[in-house]
């Protein structure tokens, strides 16, 4: 596969079932990837493609913007699949000549991606999203039947505080 009129290889992991991972990449963007080390991933189930559980991305801020380098597929949310993911990555990029190095990755709190993420990445320290945390806390407290106590002026700074945490 190529990427528009460069003719540069654009599909970096086509990887087998189970856990099957597609991931799309230009050289340009595994370039970007390698020159910044702090790194900012996350899943969307709502836009994957059929066949697929997510489409998986991988994001770096420039100067002005954040940019999104690393396209991916997902057949599902396995430690597995997010290993053959960044393993491919770093194999692809290797034979472009290209290091990828993370210092930190932000990203959603999966267990599976943090565990990947450390083994293919070991130097790299591993970030929660706190929009997620707070989304989590928030959707544990209508779980068990708090949201009507979550009203409450000496309840709420107690969420509030749980919130604020990480």
């Amino acid at each position: 596969m190529f990427y528009n009129n460069t003719k540069q290889d654009f599909l970096c992991c086509n990887s087998p079932t189970p856990s099957k991972v597609i991931a799309f990449a230009s050289e340009q963007c595994l370039k970007i990837l390698s020159e910044n080390s702090h790194w900012n991933a996350d899943g969307i189930f709502r836009t994957a493609p059929a066949l697929f559980t997510q489409a998986y991305y991988i994001h770096v801020w420039d100067e002005f913007s954040m940019k999104s380098v690393i396209f991916s597929c997902c057949e599902d949310k396995s430690q597995e699949g997010y290993h053959r993911l960044f393993t491919s990555l770093v194999i692809y990029a290797n034979t472009k000549n290209i290091s990828l190095n993370s210092s930190s990755t932000l990203i959603y709190f999966e267990q599976g991606t943090i565990n990947a993420i450390n083994d293919v990445f070991p130097q790299a320290s591993v970030k929660g999203c706190h929009f997620h945390y707070a989304k989590n806390v928030w959707k544990k407290i209508k779980k068990y039947g708090l949201a009507k106590l979550s009203k409450q002026e000496n309840i709420r700074p107690q969420i509030a505080n749980i919130i604020s945490v990480p």
